[in-house]
């Protein structure tokens, strides 16, 4: 049993029972009221703060806290909330009865507000904003009934966790007319159309619409679609099109890939278990590294660079690697661009990216398409030691009659290795020649700015020396009848005719009178 006791003084707040929100409100008041009441309301699950009535609204669930807390405090109950008290249990505290005991959990019996569909349907809705509280939430789901935009440009479909099951859980969603066009503009600048059954990943509002629930489209991430097979295949049909899918597993795949070129990132687990099985081996791999990312837009355009460049320093194969993740982050290898890079790559591409069962279209043109990164190591290695292997049992068998053979192909390899040393080594000089002319045309380009400064200043000079620029400042030349400039009082005679010079013409005049001023020497 518990007891409670009702504080006599000042009210510091007043209780009351809102009908149209089926909420409890308190409205705090007085220095005791904002010290003490409010900080134990703030610590009370489910309150909302109405700003506009300056309330604090608190679910009918907590009336036994509210009145065991609050109470004492000095909160006054209001009538509204007297009577509610009343219909909602026989043994509640009231001010007039501090006494009465009030049962461990509410006890709820059908008054008038519980039997109107008005009232249920205030409660979902509070339910609902109490959920999500207005914020918006990312869900991923496939597409039921879509068909675009209605006359209207509104987008009306419905959202599944799994579009074959046919009682599946299923949500109602909106896509109005002003967000339309710019959400699937999202989705076609990367070639997406969407269809039905695709898997999409949108931010909705969630809210409830005539008493149903439904999602209110606010973002969508194209990413999560572009991973799906539907895409895959169609950018797979795209390239077979053009006779692109078989010309990189078509290329002669060497029976000893020693020489590994690798477009990936150091950063990532595939790169690391990538190598280290290939170390492990013991065998004389020659890794050349090219950085490239493998994640998000940048990956189409500099994966497909990566690959150009590794194929012109000439190694055995290619591997592109990437370590697992998830299916948004792995999208990039079904980009168009990456899969026509790998299909005209010079030489044979393995693949190795992400988990075991994903398949992107970048693994559908490989010459080598493998589950992982450390599966594309394997691989590369049981052919290496296939190789190995067969050319030990060959010279063996031969080893009396053709005994000068292993020396020869393991001349072979050792040139091999020198060749592509030598040719990293150029590499390396033709590099740091290139940057020696970096920095020569960089010091060309200061010498020039200076010069052009310098042009710049004699430039400004010449304008300033510009025999027309008096005239441009008010000024008029005086030229006499042989059409030299007049600059003193005596070059001039009186009855002579001379022509003044101005902006925009000439005038002739006649001298009439002179008047020395000075020394005219």
């Amino acid at each position: 049993m518990r007891t409670y006791v009702i504080n006599q003084g000042a009210p510091s707040g007043y209780l009351d029972w809102d009908e149209g929100r089926g909420r409890l409100t308190v409205a705090v008041t007085g220095p005791v009221g904002f010290a003490k009441v409010l900080p134990a309301i703030k610590g009370m699950p489910g309150r909302i703060f109405d700003g506009d009535r300056k309330l604090w609204l608190l679910p009918p669930h907590a009336a036994d806290l509210v009145l065991e807390v609050l109470v004492p405090l000095g909160v006054s109950l209001r009538p509204a909330a007297e009577t509610w008290l009343a219909q909602r249990s026989d043994k509640v505290a009231t001010p007039t009865n501090p006494d009465m005991s009030v049962p461990s959990a509410p006890v709820h019996t059908l008054g008038p507000s519980d039997s109107s569909v008005a009232s249920i349907h205030r409660r979902v809705k509070i339910a609902v904003d109490e959920a999500f509280s207005g914020a918006s939430v990312w869900i991923a789901a496939h597409l039921r009934n879509w068909r675009g935009p209605n006359a209207k440009g509104h987008c009306y479909f419905t959202l599944v966790d799994d579009p074959k099951s046919a009682q599946g859980e299923e949500i109602s969603a909106v896509i109005w007319s002003s967000q339309t066009k710019r959400l699937l503009e999202i989705y076609a600048d990367r070639g997406i159309h969407l269809a039905e059954d695709d898997k999409v990943r949108l931010r909705c509002k969630v809210e409830l619409y005539r008493g149903k629930l439904q999602l209110i489209v606010e973002e969508a991430d194209p990413t999560l679609t572009e991973a799906g097979d539907r895409i895959r295949e169609i950018r797979f049909r795209q390239l077979e099109k053009n006779g692109l899918t078989r010309l990189n597993r078509e290329r002669p795949f060497p029976a000893l890939p020693l020489v590994v070129g690798i477009v990936s990132t150091r950063a990532g687990f595939g790169y690391e278990d990538f190598t280290k099985v290939l170390k492990e081996a013991g065998l004389p791999f020659t890794l050349i590294f090219h950085p490239a990312s493998v994640q998000g837009d940048t990956a189409e355009s500099e994966v497909p660079a990566a690959l150009a460049a590794l194929a012109s320093h000439g190694p055995d194969v290619v591997a592109l690697i990437r370590g697992g993740g998830s299916a948004s982050s792995l999208a990039c290898f079904n980009a168009l661009a990456i899969g026509e890079a790998i299909a005209r790559c010079a030489v044979p591409v393995v693949t190795g990216l992400g988990h075991e069962p994903d398949v992107h279209l970048a693994d559908m043109v490989a010459a080598l398409p493998c589950k992982t990164p450390t599966d594309a190591a394997h691989q590369l290695v049981r052919m290496a030691v296939l190789a190995r292997d067969d050319l030990r049992g060959r010279l063996g068998r031969n080893l009396q009659r053709l005994g000068g053979v292993l020396e020869r192909e393991r001349g072979q390899l050792l040139r091999r290795r020198d060749l592509i040393a030598q040719g990293l080594q150029r590499e390396i000089s033709r590099q740091r020649t290139l940057l020696e002319r970096t920095r020569l045309l960089e010091t060309t380009r200061l010498r020039l700015e200076r010069e052009r400064g310098a042009l710049d200043l004699v430039t400004a000079r010449l304008r300033s020396a510009d025999p027309d620029r008096p005239l441009r400042l008010g000024y008029a030349r005086l030229l006499g009848r042989d059409g030299k400039p007049r600059t003193r009082l005596r070059d001039l005679a009186l009855d002579d005719r001379v022509t003044l010079q101005l902006t925009d013409g000439t005038a002739t005049a006649t001298i009439t009178n002179l008047h020395p001023q000075g020394d005219s020497t």
